[in-house]
């Protein structure tokens, strides 16, 4: 069973690249689809595909899961993705952490 407000990892196309999102509870997910942020459901956001969760036990700035949550669900609807500067991984690290992390 998933924790509520956990930052998920899965992969995409072979691993080439991998897509984040924030598990919000009731099998759904918050993500930015690379046109929208939107709500979907876990089966669809793994596309059945293994997933992992992104550790930040070395960050001391971490958001409760209400605050998780409530910043996820104030994103949906936005749009202005890119790749660089405003991505999926980038929208999980900020409800999760208040920052956009650069990947690793």
């Amino acid at each position: 069973m998933l924790d509520i407000g956990v930052h998920l990892v899965t992969e995409r196309i072979f691993g080439l690249y991998t897509h984040h999102g924030i598990y919000i509870g009731n099998g759904e997910v918050i993500h930015f689809s690379g046109r929208i942020i939107e709500t979907i459901s876990l089966f669809k956001f793994l596309k059945g595909k293994p997933f992992a969760t992104r550790d930040y036990k070395d960050k001391k700035n971490l958001n409760p899961p209400s605050k998780i949550i409530e910043k996820a669900n104030s994103g949906l609807n936005e749009k202005g993705y890119s790749l660089l500067y405003n991505n999926c991984e980038h929208f999980a690290d900020w409800c999760r952490i208040n920052e956009m992390l650069l990947s690793k």
